[in-house]
Order: structure tokens, then sequence, then C-alpha cells
């Protein structure tokens, strides 16, 4: 499939197949001729470091909901710095998250990347944060320039969702 969708010059394919098959994934990301991106499912340090150290991912992709949260994702993002692996954090879930590449950049990545993002409704996305998500007219996420993740939650939202 690689070499088929080699014409389209795509930056990456992401997770060609299941996670727990790590070797699948090492053999595909040898014969590949595009970076190898994954596993945004994976949980921990210890798991993204067997994708790692045997091969099976060019591009790591944490995403702090499932891999163990920010100082979690910083130690994945170490590792991946460690092993010359480029790190595109998994973003998708909530309005936290999408602040993850702040927390979890190297010089190997570009400050900011997001694997994946989604404009389809989402409050938790949407509505929980004072300042919005916006997107520049260039496609970009300008990452807010406050303290800590830069960004500051509607408490009355926090507690809707807490109530719910």
């Amino acid at each position: 499939m690689g070499r088929a969708l080699e014409p389209y010059k795509l930056y990456w394919i992401e997770e060609p197949v299941v996670t727990d098959d790590i070797d699948g994934s090492a053999r595909v990301a040898m014969r590949s001729p595009r970076p190898i991106a994954g596993y945004e499912t994976e949980i921990g340090l210890y798991g993204f470091r067997e994708l790692i150290t045997r091969g099976a991912i060019d591009i790591v992709q944490p995403d702090i909901a499932w891999a163990g949260g920010f100082s979690e994702c910083r130690r994945i993002a170490a590792l991946a710095q460690a092993h010359h692996r480029m790190i595109a954090p998994h973003a998708f879930a909530s309005a936290v998250d999408v602040w993850s590449p702040r927390c979890t950049s190297s010089p190997r990545s570009p400050t900011g990347w997001c694997s994946n993002s989604t404009r389809t409704p989402n409050g938790l996305r949407d509505g929980l944060l004072k300042e919005p998500i916006r997107i520049e007219s260039d496609g970009m996420i300008k990452l807010p320039e406050g303290p800590g993740l830069g960004i500051e939650l509607d408490r009355s939202a926090v507690e809707r969702y807490r109530s719910a």
C-alpha cells in the first residue's frame, strides 16, 4: 500500500496495522517509502519504548488522554528525541489536549504539530476555554502565549460537564 500511495507524496502513513502488532508495524516501516506514524492509543512510556526501539514507528504520536498525561508525554517525547524520531502529538478530544504539542515539542519536531484535529462540533474542545481555539487563515492553530498551557478554562463550562 505504501508504494501504491507514493505518487501522492504523503508526509506519513498513520497506523498501518493494529496497535499491538509491533512486529507487523516494524515490517511495514522497514519497507515503506514514507514514514510510519503512530500509535495514538498506546499507553505510557514503556509501550512507546517498544514501538520506537523495535523500529515500528518513525513519527511518535502520543495522545495525552491515552499515554498518561503531560508528564508522561514529555518522557515519551524525550525518548523519541533520543532515538531521532519526530513527535507529532495526537490531539483530538478536548481543548486541553490540543495544546499538548506545547509540552511535547522537541528539536526534531515542529512546535505545534498535531497529527489529528477536527472541526466537527465538540463541546469539550469548543466550549471549555474562555478564549476559543481559532484556526488561522493558513490552517494553523497559533499556540497561546500565557503561562503554563496558555489557556484558561471557562469554569461554568467545567461545572456543566461535571454535573452532566
